[in-house]
């Protein structure tokens, strides 16, 4: 996240202050304050459809604010120096503010932006610990996706041996080995419904499933809990 930061001292100002003047440059320059807290205050510069919004950061301790620019929509460099061109916007838009005054309706609005980031963050906060307490309410560990993924690597290896082919299926012993093969499916041999879950074509469908069992796993394991999460492979 290409960013670029520059100190700036003001003798005699306080905090609140210094963010009150920062408060009232973004309004001047036209970018949407967001975020607040008691010694810094975050903004964004206008979106349009050929440019992205980029962030703007204003730290403040007495006499002292610290601008910071960044570029946070993945962009890997900030070829057109754009950080460089906010930051020296903000100033020049601080220093204007500065000599105007403090407008009295930015003590609301910026106290009020204040409640609204806390409120967000204690939602965020609240949601997480939703999340967190769903995805441990059946345990921790992933003793059964491991099982699970053992048992498939074993069948495979028994079936090479048997003569399955690494890369290439061989039918016969497929369905030998309990393949889902209609006419036999449909003529009693049901229990193919089942063994067919841990039958796989080659080394590559072996990899593959199995990648997918462990991303699943890692989420569905702890969220369902062992006895729902065996079924739920069985089911699918």
């Amino acid at each position: 996240m290409p960013s670029r930061k520059q100190e700036l001292s003001f003798p005699g100002q306080t905090t609140e202050q210094l963010l009150l003047i920062a408060y009232g440059t973004l309004l001047e320059l036209g970018w949407t304050p967001k975020y607040a807290g008691p010694n810094a205050l975050i903004g964004y510069t206008p979106r349009s459809w050929s440019k992205y919004d980029d962030e703007i950061l204003a730290e403040a301790a007495d006499g002292i604010l610290t601008i910071t620019s960044s570029l946070v929509h993945n962009e890997s460099f900030d070829m057109l120096g754009k950080n460089k061109k906010h930051i020296d916007e903000f100033i020049a838009a601080f220093e204007k503010v500065k000599t105007k005054g403090i407008q009295p309706e930015w003590n609301d609005e910026l106290e009020k932006l204040r409640q609204q980031t806390t409120d967000t963050t204690t939602q965020y906060e609240k949601q997480a610990e939703e999340v967190n307490d769903v995805m441990h309410r059946g345990g921790s560990n992933m003793y059964v996706t491991y099982g699970l993924m053992a048992i498939n690597v074993i069948v495979f290896m028994l079936m090479v041996i048997n003569g399955a082919g690494i890369f290439e299926a061989d039918a016969i012993t497929h369905i030998k080995w309990g393949s889902n093969y209609s006419p036999l499916t449909l003529s009693g041999d049901w229990w193919r419904l089942v063994t067919c879950i841990f039958i796989h074509f080659g080394i590559i469908h072996l990899a593959l499933n199995m990648y997918g069992l462990y991303v699943l796993g890692v989420f569905l394991e702890p969220m369902l809990g062992k006895v729902k999460f065996i079924l739920a492979y069985l089911c699918t």
